[in-house]
């Protein structure tokens, strides 16, 4: 109970030393990213301490962590010097969101570390690895951290979430048998609040009061925390002895391939639960094996699993740089060299967050490079509502993803990996049953709200054609990308199936884009 009120409270401080920089940071969102400054410190207090170690200069120690908290720390409290006045104004104005924050913040921690106190053994999944990693580096003295498996190589892998909770490991003087649970619940809280704050500022955003904001705030987490896939309304139908063999064949998910009776009113069977991350997975005509076998955990799965990987790691820092994102997008400046120059404090804090991504759990950085993008790019557009900034918002993007690429050097010059190279996905298609099994109350919500805006800005001819132009265009760069190397490396000819079997999701994403920029 004591590490974990230690866990707790040292988080909170971390986050409050944050308030001045979340302030100046997130100046366009209504909370001001104030849910956000636990996670930001984390990362910036797990960065200088990674770089200084990398260069020797220096150690992976405790009193290392203190002395650049202690650095954090005054530059902080210079911000807060400089806006006191404002910060504390802000307060006193948004008491309602910054104690809900708290509260979900303590509620979600609390909840998920009982969880784990009831099964806290660190013995099946891949555990054992998530904990030597853990524990290699805590006895790693510079960086990069010793290899626990072998002996007189360094660790080889986006190890910045295990460095991250190492930190707050050797800063509480936890022992990493109760940490790694800890981090757990942590990981689990900082998503909450992530994602809390990002449905409260759209709905402010959107000229939403306070009250519906908080409300909707609350739902967001449950839609991201909580809610599953649908195969739990599938397998309610297969312990009930419902559908015949036919039914099941069609649905085509391994281990719901027959048909059966379950001895009571939930699913009996086996690892029945399992079977909702394993949708994507096309099975062979004796179903055999899968053709197109994927993991799909979502984050109740993952968390209940509990195994401390880096893709559950890096939500709340996903979150942190969707967050950014936003803060572009509302950005009433046009975004560009001239606004580096200004502003390249700022630049450099979006770089390390982004750049951490790809240190984190490494197929984020790609999708956040295309998403930081976008945001500049419609943050420019209604900003000035001039497609020609495409030009100076381009190349600050590519400073952002340079810059984000070189802070993080090291780790990619230390990097040795399996993978060989990248190769199409050919003739196999995930089936779009599996699919909107996997989305689907997500993707009735989004695809509903999206057409319901696209239709009140048609009825309003509230946009420019230039911006239609564009909105269709962006969707299609991915799959021009794929064509031009299907027609380079092969004979092109999955083109056709391939274009219609995404052309939906290409719709989708083109009234996203559409109702962004209305």
């Amino acid at each position: 109970m004591i590490d974990a009120f230690i866990w707790w409270l040292s988080v909170e401080l971390l986050g409050f030393i944050a308030l001045p920089a979340t302030f100046v940071l997130f100046k366009r969102l209504p909370d001001r990213g104030y849910a956000f400054g636990k996670a930001l410190s984390i990362l910036i207090i797990s960065f200088l301490l990674w770089i200084a170690a990398s260069a020797h200069v220096l150690p992976n120690t405790r009193w290392a962590i203190i002395l650049i908290i202690a650095l954090l720390a005054a530059g902080s409290l210079f911000l807060f010097v400089r806006r006191r006045h404002q910060i504390v104004s802000f307060i006193s104005e948004n008491r309602r969101v910054i104690i809900a924050t708290e509260a979900i913040f303590l509620l979600f921690f609390v909840l998920c570390a009982v969880v784990r106190a009831y099964n806290p053994e660190i013995l099946w999944g891949e555990k054992t690895m998530d904990f030597a990693f853990l524990n290699g580096i805590l006895r790693s003295e510079y960086f990069p951290p010793l290899d626990p498996w072998l002996s007189g190589h360094s660790i080889s892998y986006y190890y910045f979430g295990y460095l991250m909770m190492a930190t707050l490991t050797k800063l509480t003087g936890v022992a990493s048998s109760i940490s790694f649970n800890l981090s757990i619940a942590l990981i689990f809280a900082l998503t909450a609040i992530g994602g809390f704050s990002i449905v409260y500022n759209l709905v402010r955003l959107s000229r939403g009061g306070v009250k519906a904001a908080l409300g909707f705030g609350l739902v967001g987490v449950g839609f991201l925390l909580v809610l599953g896939n649908l195969v739990a309304v599938l397998e309610l139908f297969h312990a009930h002895g419902l559908g015949g063999e036919g039914f099941w064949d069609w649905v085509g998910i391994a281990g719901l391939d027959h048909p059966y009776q379950s001895g009571q009113w939930f699913p009996t069977d086996f690892w029945w639960w399992w079977r909702s991350t394993r949708v994507i997975n096309t099975l062979a005509p004796d179903a055999a094996f899968g053709l197109d076998y994927t993991i799909t955990e979502f984050p109740a799965f993952s968390f209940l699993f509990a195994d401390l990987h880096p893709h559950l790691m890096a939500l709340p820092f996903v979150l942190l740089n969707l967050g950014l994102c936003l803060e572009i997008m509302n950005s009433s400046v046009s975004l560009g060299l001239a606004w580096l120059r200004r502003n390249w404090v700022k630049f450099l804090v979006f770089a390390i967050c982004l750049g951490s991504l790809g240190f984190l759990n490494t197929w984020d950085l790609p999708t956040y490079i295309f998403l930081f993008a976008l945001a500049a790019l419609i943050g420019a557009y209604l900003a000035r509502g001039k497609i020609e900034l495409l030009g100076d918002v381009g190349l600050l993007c590519v400073a952002l993803v340079v810059c984000a690429v070189l802070l993080y050097l090291p780790f990619y010059l230390g990097l040795e990996t399996q993978i060989s190279g990248f190769a199409l996905v050919g003739d196999i298609d995930s089936q779009p049953f599996h699919f909107f099994i996997f989305w689907g109350f997500l993707l009735f919500m989004t695809v509903s709200f999206v057409l319901a805006q696209a239709w009140g800005t048609l009825r309003k001819r509230n946009f420019s054609w230039r911006g239609v132009v564009g909105v269709i265009l962006i969707p299609l760069l991915p799959l021009a990308i794929w064509i031009i190397w299907d027609l380079t490396t092969g004979a092109g000819c999955f083109i056709p199936g391939k274009f219609w079997h995404i052309l939906p999701l290409l719709f989708v994403l083109s009234l996203i884009l559409f109702c962004l920029i209305k």
